[in-house]
This record gives C-alpha cells, sequence and structure tokens, in this order.
C-alpha cells in the first residue's frame, strides 16, 4: 500500500530496503508499496503517530507517479494536519 506516516509528537525511524529514514514531530513520511519497513519508535519518550494506507489500485496512475517521485519526508502541511484533525478530534 500506499502509506502517509504522520509523528504528531515524539520521534520514529523507519528501517526500510532503501535506508533509514528519520520522523520527527510534525513530519510526514511517504511509503511506497511492495516494501517491508520497520518502525522504531522512541524508547524513552511517548510517541503519537497516525497514519492513512491506500491500495495501490485506488490510486490514479498520475497520483502513483506523483507519490513515486515524492521525497521521503516532509514538513505536515496545514491542510493534512487539519484533515487529520477532523479524523481524530
Amino acid at each position: 500500500d500506499f502509506q502517509l506516516v504522520v509523528i504528531v509528537a515524539g520521534t520514529a525511524r523507519v528501517q526500510g530496503e532503501t535506508g533509514e529514514v528519520a520522523l520527527a514531530a510534525g513530519t510526514v513520511g511517504c511509503f511506497r508499496p511492495g516494501r517491508r519497513e520497520h518502525f522504531h519508535f522512541a524508547a524513552t519518550r511517548r510517541t503519537h503517530h497516525t497514519w492513512c494506507a491506500v491500495r495501490p489500485d485506488a490510486v490514479p496512475a498520475a497520483l502513483a507517479a506523483a507519490l513515486a517521485a515524492a521525497p521521503a519526508t516532509q514538513p505536515l502541511s496545514e491542510r493534512l494536519a487539519a484533515l487529520l484533525e477532523l479524523g481524530l478530534g
């Protein structure tokens, strides 16, 4: 699945086939289908995270191409933060 993983508080390290990605509070990790990742959350403090997973066959080709080219991490946008607030609030 395509996955967007948001770190709300705390930190995480994600080890995958292409290396390691560090996620801090306020960042989003973009993970692609067909890969295996291992998530390691902060050992000394609580980490709050949330995610959204979408089957590849539900993603239009243009969006799949954009996700494939997207950086592994990026700052949480105001729009996605607002959507999360609606869903988590």
